[in-house]
């Protein structure tokens, strides 16, 4: 939503005209190591003598997933004696997700530095996709940084001076995508030269890390390794055609080992191919972080795995839009949709000078202001249908071959707003429908919406086919969301830190190719004992 919109709004900004040479108007996204954001970027850095304060709010609306969305562009000002600027930046706030797994212990073996890494990968990999309709001129600036040794105050300040003063460093910008470069296939007795094996200083990798070296020698193919007596490959500065990971229960406890991975993924996304052939060595495919997980690995239980690895170099490089399947993207998406959406918009209370409202109070009053009679549960019906396909809304879908308009949409509660990753007053909210039986002309309120995750999910399946989900596997994809909400919703460490989701939400996946929403409404109001009212 917001890098197309971003320059376009800056312009209206009403001081724009006097400061524009002062005004960066890249999008600069913060991806601190730790994982861990700031709700706000103002502040002061007393050993830089760098200021950030808040300048203005632009705001502009769009809908999204059936439901309108109010979005807030954060301009501030940056200065350091008299120098200053004017900029807009925040961090990825599904980095926030990562962060409280790990500080709440809601989930065991969460690595910031690695999901930070497999962030800036993903994001870098699906911006620069061939197969990604980018809009030309895209803004997007990743500014990553280590903050146990720096801070926020003084990579902004070099950026965004950098950026005013066209002297910028890296920035995704006035990109074209190039084609990926053509397989070539080496004749038999053709050697290839480069194919770099790294493993642990254990003895039994070091063996197998050997054995490949020894067996691609064999076939002509020059190959070198970085374990101590094996090879010259002691650094990874060359550039090899090929990088073969022996991965064990070892190395895997080895940041810097898993970092040499990292490279070389990084290093591939900028080159659009894949290079990497990780070999898993008595370790189960689930203990391998994700981030690797999706490029195509090999066993040492496959007596054939050096076989296997001649075959793949005798093709050469594998483009990217061959290789980037999802892997588990569910836990992910399931893990954000709690912690960084749900737990908000669930639990957040209004404003002090609006009464401090919860969920309960923010319906009360909704049913008050619009003078209804009529009761709601406290609770969100969370809407999935089995095609992940929401062609329009839900009271027009509801509707749908039926005489006259049994649900009618009545608008949306009273907002609740945090700061989030930079992004100030990002506001949360919740549609509530009117839902009428026709027999009895009785009225029932309702909260619900699609689950926004699907709308991600629907988008990899049809429009990127390179991101790895089948069209067909929506409706698993689906049903493991559904298992995950419930796992997670059910966890004591979850009511204890984030809240008890369970009470108030009421997830529904159904398959919509044999059953339309109405009837899943109806039935789910039809159960509905605890309702609250207006004079409650």
């Amino acid at each position: 939503m917001l890098p197309t919109k971003l320059r376009e709004e800056i312009t209206k900004w009403d001081k724009y005209e006097e400061y524009k040479d002062k005004t960066c108007t890249n999008y600069n996204m913060l991806v601190p190591k730790s994982c861990k954001l700031s709700g706000s970027l103002s502040g002061k850095d007393e050993k830089s003598g760098i200021e950030i304060t808040n300048e203005t709010n632009l705001k502009f609306s769009t809908e999204h997933m059936g439901k309108p969305r109010e979005i807030t562009i954060s301009i501030y000002r940056i200065s350091r004696g008299t120098e200053f600027y004017f900029f807009y930046a925040d961090m990825p706030f599904v980095l926030n997700c990562v962060y409280e797994l790990k500080e709440k212990n809601l989930a065991e073996g969460v690595d910031t530095n690695l999901q930070c890494q497999r962030f800036k990968h993903t994001y870098n990999t699906l911006v620069n996709h061939q197969d990604f309709g980018r809009r030309l001129n895209n803004p997007l600036r990743m500014l990553e940084y280590d903050d146990e040794q720096t801070n926020h105050f003084e990579v902004l300040f070099e950026a965004v001076k950098n950026s005013v003063n066209g002297t910028d460093g890296e920035v995704i910008e006035n990109t074209t995508v190039t084609p990926p470069p053509k397989s070539t296939v080496a004749q038999a007795d053709q050697v290839i030269d480069g194919v770099y094996v790294s493993c642990s200083d254990d003895t039994e990798d070091r063996r197998i890390g050997s054995d490949i070296v020894v067996y691609l020698n064999s076939k002509n193919i020059i190959a070198v390794t970085d374990s101590g007596d094996s090879g010259p490959g002691a650094n990874m500065s060359g550039n090899y055609n090929w990088y073969v990971f022996v991965i064990s229960k070892k190395s895997l406890k080895d940041r810097a080992f898993c970092f040499k991975i990292t490279q070389i993924l990084e290093h591939s996304v900028h080159e659009n191919t894949t290079k990497l052939i990780p070999v898993l060595h008595n370790v189960d495919i689930k203990k391998v972080p994700d981030f690797i997980r999706w490029v195509t690995m090999l066993c040492t239980s496959d007596s054939k795995f050096c076989d296997h690895i001649y075959q793949t170099v005798m093709g050469g490089p594998v483009t990217m839009v061959e290789k980037m399947p999802c892997g588990d993207v569910v836990t992910g998406l399931c893990w954000a949709y709690l912690i960084n959406y749900m737990k908000m918009a669930l639990f957040l209370r209004t404003p002090d000078n609006e009464g401090s409202l919860d969920l309960k109070g923010r319906i009360k009053a909704f049913l008050r202001s619009n003078n209804l009679s009529c009761g709601c549960p406290d609770k969100v019906y969370i809407l999935w249908p089995s095609s992940c396909m929401m062609a329009d809304a839900i009271e027009i879908v509801a509707n749908k071959n039926l005489p006259g308009h049994r649900i009618v949409k009545l608008g949306s509660l009273p907002m609740v707003r945090a700061n989030t990753g930079g992004a100030l007053n990002r506001s949360f909210t919740f549609t509530v429908y009117k839902h009428t039986r026709p027999q009895t002309s009785q009225s029932t309120c309702f909260i619900a919406e699609y689950c926004t995750p699907m709308g991600c999910l629907y988008q990899m399946g049809t429009k990127y086919g390179f991101a790895g989900v089948n069209k067909e596997d929506l409706s698993s994809q689906g049903q493991n969301f559904m298992k995950a909400f419930k796992t997670f919703t059910s966890l004591s460490a979850v009511k204890e830190h984030l809240g008890d989701f369970q009470k108030h939400t009421q997830f529904m996946y159904y398959d919509d190719s044999k059953k339309p929403l109405i009837e899943v409404i109806e039935k789910q109001l039809n159960q509905e004992t605890n309702l609250v009212f207006a004079d409650d």
